[in-house]
């Protein structure tokens, strides 16, 4: 049974599986004006298809508590009804697909108010569209203009907006919070010593570079419902102090189980365990499972559920840091932009029940078959599919893979599920880059004569094309004998697993 697909209980809240949609930002909401930060019919089909693809949760990326603290000026936001009202499509919309769907609020503070990563990433000017930034202490980022140091006061009035952005989550629809503390961002520049220099209540101690934050995990769950469960991201280290050559303070994995004992005493019920993100310089060792260790180590010596993070690629992989025991569940971030239904691959790769939507196919798995990494086809020999009588039906599938490349091979398609009866060779191009149009997928023209496959003009005079759609992040083709009269849904509706 793979533990990966258990559900997870947080408080009231049951989570039907542990592979879940890590933040990441977007930059697609409007920079200016009354729609500025609202989430758009782009964040909606965005969040929904992940949804749809089978994940635990899906989280909402990085949402500023203000406008100021934005990534970028395109960045989403949670400051007025506006944004409230459109985020409650997209809670709406992921719920439907069986998931639950999670925002996290976050303020970006010295590290705000920049391009967007495809256009340099560098500061936003003032009269560009950008804004000047704030901060523990005016000490910069990199080459960031310096922020300006937040007075007592303003940090009051901060955490107070961190509730209200909160308040305004529950009524969007959303079911569980994270406060974001981790990747250099405001919160997590007052706790490390490489940004903040204060020396009043705010600074200098670990106690007191705590405070912040911790004020803000506090009002947040003071105003989030007893029975669902509040997360906090952190950055474990600055990897500063891994450097051996590098003289600098920073935050360090045994400042992260201290904070994460206080986290819990403050009614946090999981801690996100990233790294990095302070400084721009200091060397990180990524590789497949790199952060996980520091998530294990707080689970282990403070018994506060952790979620992992980091290039966590392949299902396996993510089973076996759940199974072990390593962490509680396992957030996936680009690997996900790559493949949108990873969990559903995953599921069928460990043997669990995957949760396909029931427009795209049965309720334990697709219509079609899915491979880690390349199209499968198979031959469905005469009988009922999809209630209607097929005398032959032929499935080309080109799943997305991420790789925008054409293959040619010549495969041999068997006789049903079992793989069994006799097996002829057909000529296959098929995508693994779902941006490649379906009529491509079946072109039996020069190449597949010359590869020794049926003659293409008989082909073409047994069949014709039914259908060809676009489900699921594949492509598939459809052909039928020229006898079959009946037009039929390749889509079977039976029901679907919530």
């Amino acid at each position: 049974m793979s533990t990966l697909f258990t559900p997870l209980k947080l408080r009231g809240l049951e989570i039907p599986n542990r592979a879940w949609m890590s933040p990441m930002c977007m930059y697609s909401a409007r920079s200016e004006g009354p729609e500025a930060g609202v989430p758009t019919d782009f964040h909606l089909a965005h969040l929904a298809d992940r949804a749809a693809g089978g994940l635990g949760l899906v989280m909402v990326e990085a949402t500023a508590v203000r406008p100021e603290g934005r990534i970028s000026p395109w960045d989403l936001g949670l400051w007025n009804d506006r944004q409230q009202e459109a985020f409650a499509r997209i809670t709406a919309a992921v719920r439907a697909h069986g998931s639950v769907p999670a925002i996290q609020l976050a303020h970006a503070g010295r590290k705000a108010s920049v391009d967007k990563p495809w256009l340099g990433n560098r500061p936003v000017a003032p009269a560009d569209g950008g804004w000047a930034t704030v901060g523990p202490s005016a000490e910069p980022f990199h080459d960031h203009p310096a922020p300006t140091e937040l007075t007592v006061e303003e940090i009051g009035q901060l955490v107070r907006d961190f509730a209200t952005a909160a308040e305004r989550s529950l009524a969007a629809g959303f079911e569980v919070v994270e406060v974001h503390g981790a990747h250099g961002y405001l919160l997590n520049s007052f706790l490390s010593p490489a940004a903040n220099r204060r020396t009043d209540a705010y600074g200098g101690t670990l106690e007191n570079r705590m405070r912040f934050p911790l004020e803000v995990v506090e009002a947040v769950r003071a105003v989030w419902p007893e029975h669902l469960p509040v997360l906090f991201r952190t950055s474990a280290t600055d990897w500063i102090s891994e450097n051996t050559e590098d003289t600098r303070e920073g935050w360090t994995v045994e400042d992260t189980v201290r904070l994460a004992k206080e986290l819990q005493t403050r009614g946090v019920d999981l801690l996100d365990v990233s790294t990095g993100g302070m400084v721009h310089d200091a060397p990180i060792p990524a590789a497949p499972d790199y952060q996980v260790p520091f998530a294990e180590r707080v689970r282990q010596e403070t018994g506060l559920p952790t979620a992992a993070v980091g290039l966590i690629l392949e299902p396996a992989q993510a089973e076996a840091i759940v199974a072990s025991g390593r962490a509680d569940a396992v957030f996936l971030g680009r690997q996900l932009l790559r493949e949108p239904y990873w969990a559903h691959r995953a599921a069928e790769e460990l043997g669990a029940e995957s949760r396909w939507p029931v427009q795209y196919g049965s309720r334990r798995r697709p219509p079609f078959e899915v491979g880690p990494t390349r199209a499968r086809s198979r031959r469905v020999e005469e009988g009922t599919f999809a209630g209607a009588r097929v005398p032959s039906l032929v499935v080309w599938l080109g799943r997305d893979a991420g790789a925008p490349q054409l293959r040619r091979e010549r495969e041999g398609v068997g006789g049903g599920d079992d793989g069994e009866g006799p097996r002829a060779p057909v000529c296959r191009v098929h995508s693994e880059s779902s941006a490649v149009h379906s009529t491509s997928l079946i072109s039996p023209g020069p190449s597949c004569q010359n590869q020794g496959t049926p003659d293409p003009d008989s082909f073409r005079d047994e069949t014709k094309v039914s259908r060809h759609f676009r489900r699921t992040g594949r492509t598939a083709l459809f052909a039928k004998r020229k006898d079959l009269r009946q037009e039929f849904d390749p889509s079977p509706r039976s029901g679907e697993n919530a």
